[in-house]
C-alpha cells in the first residue's frame, strides 16, 4: 500500500509560498471556495503521487515543493518512508528553452538501514556520476520525464557490483526491490477522476486520463514485453495471458460471466452496481504489425436485465460515471484516489457504494457537494485536522490551502459526537467551508 504523507509547497503558481498540509491515510476532503485552487491541488497531487513532473515543462517561473511518500511491504518489513524535494523552473519568457530541475529524496527505514542516504536526479548543472568516489551521492542526468526506476536499478546495480564495499551499499539493493514496489503504486496512479464524463471517455478511447496522468497509458503487445494502460491489473493479466503479441488486432471480449480461473472481479463489480445481467468489454486495437498491437480503447456492452443490450454510449450519466470510477480504482489497486466532484450524478446509495469502493485506500476528494461531506466519519481531532484541507483566498488573490488547527478541529469534533448536526453542517457553523 502506497499512500502520501505530506506536502510543502515553496512555490507553485498562485499559492501562498510556505504550504505545509498533512495528509489521513484515509479520506482527504478539499473544501472551500470556488477558485480557491482546490482542482489545482488534485492535479499537484497526482503529479507527486505519480512521480511524474512533466505538466512542469511550460509553467512560468519557479517552482519548489517537498513531500514525503511511504508505503508498507517490500522492500522491507513495516513502513517505509521517502522524503523528497522537488524544484524547477522554467526557461521565462523563452518557452522553448529546457527547464532546469532537480529531484532528491532521502529514505527512512524500519530498521534504520538508509538513514541519510540520498540520491539526486538533475537535468542540467550537475556534475557527471563518478563511480570511482564511492561514498558520493549518486547522481543521474535525466530529462524531465517519470522518475525512471528501471534505469536506476540498472545503474546502482552497475555501480554495486563495481564496489561491494562502498559505504552505500545497501542503497543498491533496496533499489532494485523499490523500482518493483513503486512502478506498481505510485506510476500507476491513474490520474485525477474529473468531475464530468473525461474519465469515461478517457477509458473508452484509450487516451490519457488528463495532463497529470503518468506515462504508460499506451498499451503495446511486443515480443520483448508488454507496456501498461489504463487497465484494471485483472484484465490487463488476463490480456497478456490470453493475446498473441503479434496478432493483438484480433477479436477478443472479456465478459462478467466467464467461469474461474477467468472470471474478472472488475466486470462483476460494474454489472453489480449497475445493476446489469451481463457486461461485455471489447477491447479495440489500432493496428497489429509484427512489432506489437496498440490498444486504444474499450467498448461495454451492458445487457439490461430485460435482455436488452446496450452500448456504453447509451448509459445514463450517472452510470458511466460509476462505471469508470469502478474501472479507475482498479486501475492502480495500491495507488491513492484523486477525484474532482466524485458523487455528481449518484443517487445516495451509490455514495455509499463509491465510498465502500474506496474503502481503507487514500482518497483525495474534492468536493461542493454536502452530501459526500456527510458520510464521512471521524474518531479523534487528529483524524479531523489531517482529512480536511481548507482552500481559501487571502487579501493578496493568493490560495491558502492548509489543515485545520488543533482548536477547530477539537471544536469539530465535539460537535460532530454529539450527533446532532451533520458534517456540512458543522463545517459551515465553525466557519471552515
Amino acid at each position: 500500500m502506497f499512500w502520501l504523507e505530506s506536502l510543502t509547497v515553496h512555490a507553485y503558481r498562485n499559492v501562498a509560498p510556505g504550504t505545509h498540509l498533512e495528509f489521513h491515510r484515509g479520506k482527504n476532503v478539499l473544501v472551500g471556495l470556488n477558485g480557491s485552487g482546490k482542482t489545482n491541488l488534485l492535479n499537484l497531487i497526482a503529479m507527486v503521487a505519480a512521480q511524474d513532473f512533466r505538466p512542469l515543462r511550460d509553467e512560468r517561473g519557479v517552482t519548489s515543493l517537498e513531500f514525503v511518500v511511504a508505503w508498507e511491504g517490500a522492500p522491507t518489513p513495516g513502513t517505509t518512508r521517502l522524503a523528497m524535494w522537488f524544484d524547477a523552473e522554467s526557461g521565462g519568457v523563452d518557452r522553448l528553452a529546457p527547464p532546469k530541475w532537480r529531484l532528491r529524496g532521502e529514505f527512512y527505514t524500519p530498521g534504520a538501514i538508509l538513514e541519510g542516504a540520498t540520491f539526486r536526479v538533475s537535468s542540467s548543472e550537475t556534475p557527471a556520476f563518478n563511480p570511482h568516489v564511492p561514498d558520493s551521492t549518486l547522481q543521474i542526468q535525466r530529462s524531465l520525464t517519470p522518475f525512471d526506476y528501471s534505469f536506476m536499478t540498472h545503474m546502482l546495480g552497475v555501480w554495486a557490483s563495481a564496489f561491494p564495499t562502498s559505504g552505500n551499499l545497501h542503497i543498491f539493493t533496496y533499489f532494485i526491490a523499490l523500482g518493483d514496489a513503486l512502478s506498481d503504486s505510485s506510476r500507476s496512479v491513474a490520474g485525477r477522476f474529473d468531475e464530468a464524463l473525461g474519465a469515461f471517455a478517457s477509458f473508452t478511447s484509450g487516451q490519457a486520463l488528463n495532463d497529470w496522468s503518468p506515462a504508460g497509458f499506451v498499451f503495446r503487445f511486443f515480443a520483448h514485453g508488454v507496456v501498461r494502460a489504463s487497465m484494471p491489473h485483472d484484465i490487463f493479466h488476463r490480456a497478456v495471458a490470453t493475446t498473441n503479441p503479434t496478432d493483438g488486432a484480433t477479436a477478443i471480449s472479456w465478459s462478467s460471466e466467464d467461469s474461474p480461473p477467468l472470471a474478472l472481479e472488475t466486470l462483476q463489480r460494474i454489472r453489480d452496481q449497475l445493476g446489469l445481467r451481463s457486461l461485455k468489454a471489447t477491447p479495440r486495437f489500432s493496428r497489429s504489425t509484427p512489432d506489437g498491437a496498440e490498444y486504444v480503447g474499450c467498448d461495454f456492452f451492458a445487457e439490461l436485465r430485460t435482455g436488452y443490450t446496450v452500448h456504453h454510449d447509451q448509459l445514463s450519466f450517472g452510470q458511466k460515471r460509476m462505471l469508470a470510477f469502478i474501472w479507475y480504482c482498479a486501475c492502480a489497486p495500491d495507488a491513492p484516489i484523486i477525484a474532482d466532484e466524485l458523487v455528481n450524478g449518484f443517487h445516495h446509495a451509490w455514495i455509499t457504494a463509491s465510498l465502500d469502493l474506496i474503502g481503507e485506500r487514500q482518497a483525495f476528494l474534492a468536493t461542493q457537494n454536502p452530501l459526500l461531506l456527510d458520510y464521512l466519519e471521524f474518531d479523534t481531532a487528529e483524524d479531523v485536522a489531517r482529512a480536511f484541507i481548507l482552500c481559501s483566498i487571502d487579501d493578496q488573490g493568493r490560495w491558502v490551502w492548509r489543515n485545520p488547527a488543533e482548536t477547530e478541529a477539537s471544536d469539530f469534533l465535539a460537535a460532530y459526537d454529539v450527533g446532532i448536526q451533520h458534517v456540512s453542517e458543522i463545517l459551515r457553523d465553525k466557519g471552515l467551508w
